[in-house]
């Protein structure tokens, strides 16, 4: 009878602390959301194959609720594309997300369609999705395997027409935040890798401060670089809206 009752009780507790893959990418994801209310400084450097740089300046601010994830991308400099904004909707609930794009040397305010989504943003080595994020169920999440540090999540599109075809995730437990993404074709060829290269505490949750994505065709590399980030103050529903754009 105690042997039975140790053996019920040995795998009761083994299900009761089993996670799949799904289950570890919501972690990440209430960890990446935990600052409702963000401003962000962030230096984009551009390298291509032969190690010139191109260097761009904007402002991030971001806004999260229990329907929508909010952000405004606004370019300070250089002066060349300074007023040039990106404002993303995600709609957490449909699993929808809307982009537009603000030129003010044309005064031109656009929606990105799908296609243009996947395109670069603004000349880097990363996609217009890619500054936006993927939501939680866009892609269902396989949990590889495990070790002491680290959680290895596949996650694969669930729409048939997505860029990519597979995302291998190497996610830390300490800070619930991935340290290296690798993005796949439709041909399942490895194209681009996103490392977080600089992950700190802030607030009581972590954040990626220095971030590099590393284009694997063309053997460039984008760097983004954060500072002087407030969580503090509130953004208001203006300071993330289409007239916010101009």
């Amino acid at each position: 009878m105690l042997i039975r009752l140790f053996i019920l009780f040995f795998f009761s507790s083994t299900l009761l602390h089993a996670i799949d893959g799904r289950e570890v990418m919501k972690i990440v994801y209430e960890e990446a959301n935990s600052h409702k209310n963000k401003t962000t400084n962030v230096k984009l450097s551009i390298i291509d194959s032969e190690n010139n740089e191109r260097i761009r300046f904007f402002k991030l601010i971001t806004q999260i609720s229990s329907d929508f994830n909010k952000s405004l991308i606004k370019f300070y400099e250089p002066a060349n594309i300074k007023g040039t904004a990106l404002l993303t909707h995600k709609n957490t609930v449909k699993n929808e997300t809307s982009q537009w794009i603000y030129f003010p040397s044309f005064k031109s305010l656009k929606a990105l369609s799908t296609e243009e989504k996947n395109q670069s943003f603004m000349g880097s080595d990363f996609a217009y999705s890619d500054i936006a994020g993927r939501q939680l169920d866009q892609d269902k999440h396989t949990l590889v395997k495990e070790d002491k540090e680290y959680y290895y999540i596949r996650s694969i599109p669930v729409d048939s027409k997505d860029p990519y075809s597979q995302i291998d995730i190497i996610i830390s437990k300490k800070t619930k935040t991935p340290v290296k993404i690798s993005f796949f074709n439709a041909d399942k060829q490895l194209i681009k890798v996103l490392t977080n290269d600089k992950i700190v505490e802030l607030n009581g949750s972590y954040e990626a401060m220095e971030i590099t994505m590393t284009n694997a065709l063309k053997q460039g590399k984008s760097i983004l670089v954060k500072n002087n980030i407030d969580v503090k103050t509130p953004v208001s529903d203006n300071e993330v809206s289409i007239k916010s754009l101009k």
